[in-house]
């Protein structure tokens, strides 16, 4: 048991010194296939676990920041113009999209891919994208433009979030909607009414 920890630890230490970002192997796990683009700007908490195939992308002078004890689930992607912020806590399914851009498309003269992206910036040292503590993504979630998630949330699979959801809810579909919150009076999670 001792052999494999050492095992797993020196196989995280030559990833991050190979990738160059800031975490510690000690207590990082990063998967095989795992890739890292501007890496320098890639900050990993404790206890981080980044699940194999799965990429982190920093455009520019765009950062990433993954908090205390979060893991990110296999063959996800996290694409960043500005600023994503995990909190602590948070699990994800496999094939998770996150990203604070979007591609243009408005001159149909050219092709998409010369148009470059659409970005929508925010306040100095705030995040485009932030996810509160404790959360739980589903797989398949896709997470587009500047959207807050509160703390405590569950995003159900398959769900295309593109508008704040507060804390404490359950918020499923495309686009996403809130379908229970956690009632703090009455302890439990209670549905909530859909509009029309």
């Amino acid at each position: 048991m001792r052999m494999r920890r050492f095992i797993k630890i020196l196989l995280s230490l030559l990833k991050i010194i190979r990738f160059r970002i800031n975490a510690n192997p000690i207590s990082t796990y990063i998967g095989n296939g795992t890739k890292f683009v501007g890496k320098r700007s890639i900050i990993l908490s404790e206890r981080v676990s980044i699940m194999p195939h799965t990429m982190l992308v920093c455009h520019g002078n765009a950062h990433i920041f993954v908090g205390e004890g979060t893991e990110i689930g296999m063959f996800s992607r996290v694409a960043s113009l500005g600023f994503i912020e995990f909190g602590k806590n948070i699990i994800t399914g496999p094939n998770v999209f996150i990203s604070d851009y979007n591609h243009k498309y408005e001159d149909v003269n050219k092709s998409i891919k010369e148009q470059g992206n659409s970005f929508i910036s925010c306040d100095f040292g705030k995040a485009n994208i932030s996810i509160g503590d404790d959360c739980w993504l589903g797989t398949n979630v896709v997470i587009v433009g500047n959207v807050k998630i509160g703390r405590h949330c569950v995003i159900g699979a398959n769900s295309v979030v593109t508008k704040d959801i507060p804390d404490y809810c359950l918020a499923i579909g495309a686009p996403c909607k809130i379908v229970k919150k956690y009632n703090f009076d009455s302890k439990t999670w209670e549905k909530v009414k859909l509009s029309k």
